[in-house]
């Protein structure tokens, strides 16, 4: 890769419609390693490149998010200590003992780590997943929003494992990030 940075004149981007059209639209390939036997029965290595692109505001992820909304956790009361965040549990205190305390209050906290509300996203992340690697390998038409189930049967049939999956997710994050801004993300 070339750490170089190149300099461009956005005027001159203005009056060059042609040059201008999808400038900035980044492109790239995901490498996946694929392990097989051969005819010998013989282990063997390649690396597959599958070209990518950036997601950004597709028609087919704005349909899905639309009719898919990210789940929500549970609202929960909980007393918090205002200076430092810990809830009473947390903090190992009763109740008793800090109820005139002006430092805890009772707040209104999201339960992330309901049972249910873990589940539900685990669910939504798998089907957004789908649908984003839908939109990479161009095959949405074929698929969409109500097959969903399909297409994870169609990438399983291909052999593909979560982590190359993954893989090319990752991949694709990476498109739009530079070096120094990767590392702020995680």
């Amino acid at each position: 890769m070339n750490n170089m940075a190149k300099r461009i004149n956005m005027k001159q981007l203005l009056h060059d419609k042609e040059k201008a059209k999808g400038f900035f639209a980044s492109k790239g390939y995901a490498n996946v390693k694929r392990t097989y036997i051969d005819e010998n029965g013989e282990q063997q290595e390649e690396i597959i490149s599958i070209e990518i692109k950036p997601i950004g505001d597709h028609p087919l992820k704005k349909a899905f998010l639309e009719k898919n909304p990210m789940p929500k956790p549970p609202v929960i009361r909980e007393l918090i200590n205002i200076n430092t965040g810990e809830t009473a549990y947390e903090a190992g205190v009763t109740i008793d003992a800090i109820k005139n305390d002006p430092n805890w209050q009772w707040k209104q906290i999201q339960d992330e780590t309901d049972e249910k509300y873990q589940k539900e996203l685990q669910e939504w992340q798998r089907k957004f997943l789908a649908i984003q690697m839908m939109i990479v390998f161009e095959v949405e038409d074929e698929f969409g929003i109500e097959k969903i189930d399909e297409f994870e049967q169609f990438l399983e049939d291909l052999g593909l494992s979560a982590n190359q999956v993954q893989n090319i997710a990752e991949a694709i994050r990476d498109l739009d990030f530079l070096e120094g801004n990767k590392k702020n993300r995680k």
